[in-house]
């Protein structure tokens, strides 16, 4: 039997600049890891610039089964789209395990980005479990 993990990306404000000229183009990448097997997604693309807040609101959803949510970890990376290659400005960690047992399922994140083991910002979520 599987449910549904919904993560809502919400926000974040980036401490790292990718671009020279202009704002970057954000978007963020969502890798579940679960039960051995791997699920991607990811946002639209938000305009914006080093210390300013970037607002998503877009829920991205992954199907899991229920009995892997305990050891499911949520890898995150914030990116810059470039015409060649994104530019990597963040990546963070959630480990799930209490994703079930809080608030009915439902919790609220606020996860430190980093980039070369330097601070790369802040990124919002919230996650519910259904």
């Amino acid at each position: 039997m599987s449910g549904t993990l919904t993560i809502n990306v919400v926000s974040a404000i980036v401490q790292r600049n990718t671009e020279i000229i202009g704002r970057m183009d954000l978007f963020v990448v969502a890798k579940l890891t679960a039960a051995g097997r791997t699920s991607e997604s990811k946002t639209r693309i938000v305009k914006g610039n080093k210390g300013e807040l970037v607002a998503w609101g877009e829920r991205l959803t992954f199907n899991i089964p229920r009995n892997a949510l305990a050891d499911a970890r949520l890898y995150l990376e914030v990116k810059d789209e470039d015409v060649t290659t994104d530019d990597l400005v963040g990546v963070a960690y959630v480990n799930l395990q209490n994703c079930l047992v809080f608030n009915g399922g439902r919790n609220a994140y606020e996860v430190r980005l980093h980039y070369n083991n330097e601070d790369a910002g802040i990124l919002n979520l919230e996650t519910q479990w259904a």
